[in-house]
């Protein structure tokens, strides 16, 4: 939490060397060897015996568990993690100090200090698990404290985001008016925990989260010529993480085609849309995300109903349109019917025509 310098300020106690045996701590700033053991307002621990420490054992040795990281199941950080001295306790220790671009605070001096014996800024530390006492402070080392806002941090934001062709008399497009129902969860969400949102359930920080929504629209029809380029620089910018895509009552073709925006942009795109509608093309997409529940089998339920009240024989007509919906909803009735020991007399799938006239296939 870079090693201690060795010249003293003011207050400070330095270890430097024995006497007799015994640990020396003396104004010495003009010697090399000195080791800065903490303000005297506030000395560094010695040991996590007698505070109770439940994760170091018998000897002495700190089990740091961290939540959701390698350190998931504990890691070993030895029997003298942030004791006697002021030095970078953290440095290239796991799970935050020991990857590239670790936070600036790991190569910070800081020790454990007891908090009845600490006039100085000090905290309690999560990684020490029991009844307490045994605080952390970089104040005592003469350090700024870069950490405690760092894992600290209350309150991280996700931005949703959507842009959604309009429909018939202008607003976004879809029968299920996803934006509103999005809007109607964020502020359900964000009022839980007092207003900070939703909570991980962990010591990673931050530890709850608030959502923020923004929608934006193009003119129907015009995807080429704005809902594209529209979706793409929305996607792409630090105002959407997520993107709540369009669903039904929307073009299939356009909500086929932003899906691949949210792709080649690296961004999760959640639709309510049949996967079988997006996904026609054959193009991979590692980032599409559907909520479509399978409905192809909606029909069955009635067909085992009548089945049981002694129908025997049906005829099954459905729609298709170009609607995979429709189309294997369609299908799969038939299949029931059949696997139902119904004897299908009749099926036909229908296809309307632009004059309004319907085929019959």
């Amino acid at each position: 939490r870079g090693a201690a310098g060795v010249t003293a300020t003011r207050g400070e106690r330095l270890l430097c060397g024995t006497r007799g045996g015994r640990r020396d701590r003396r104004d010495c700033s003009a010697m090399s060897s000195c080791q800065n053991t903490g303000r005297l307002a506030c000395p560094c621990a010695t040991s996590y015996l007698g505070f109770r420490v439940a994760n170091a054992d018998s000897i002495g040795r700190l089990n740091v568990s961290v939540a959701n990281s390698v350190c998931a199941s504990g890691c070993d950080y030895g029997i003298e993690y942030g004791l006697n001295l002021c030095a970078a306790h953290d440095s290239g220790m796991p799970p935050f100090c020991n990857v590239p671009g670790a936070p600036a605070w790991c190569s910070s001096p800081w020790c454990y200090v007891n908090a009845s014996h600490c006039a100085l800024d000090h905290a309690e530390s999560s990684y020490l698990e029991g009844e307490g006492g045994l605080h952390y402070s970089y104040e005592t080392c003469s350090a700024p404290d870069s950490f405690t806002d760092w894992y600290l941090a209350r309150t991280g934001t996700l931005q949703l985001c959507s842009v959604f062709a309009e429909a018939d008399g202008g607003g976004p497009c879809g029968t299920a008016r996803t934006h509103l129902q999005i809007e109607a969860m964020v502020g359900a969400i964000n009022e839980l925990n007092g207003g900070d949102g939703f909570s991980l359930g962990s010591r990673l920080i931050p530890r709850t989260y608030r959502f923020n929504y923004t929608y934006h629209t193009y003119p129907a029809g015009s995807w080429a010529t704005h809902g594209r380029n529209l979706s793409r620089a929305t996607f792409a910018s630090d105002r959407c993480d997520v993107v709540v895509g369009m669903a039904s009552g929307c073009p299939d073709d356009e909500i086929a085609a932003q899906a691949l925006v949210a792709n080649e942009t690296r961004r999760i795109y959640v639709t309510g849309r049949d996967p079988r509608v997006l996904t026609a093309g054959g193009a991979e997409q590692p980032y599409l995300f559907s909520t479509y529940v399978d409905s192809d089998h909606y029909a069955r339920a009635a067909l085992e109903r009548y089945r049981k009240l002694g129908a025997s024989s049906s005829a099954l007509l459905y729609e298709v349109n170009g609607d995979p919906f429709y189309a294997g909803l369609g299908r799969q009735a038939i299949e029931d019917a059949r696997a139902l020991a119904y004897d299908v007399r009749y099926n036909a799938s229908l296809r309307r025509r632009a004059d309004g006239a319907v085929d019959y296939a």
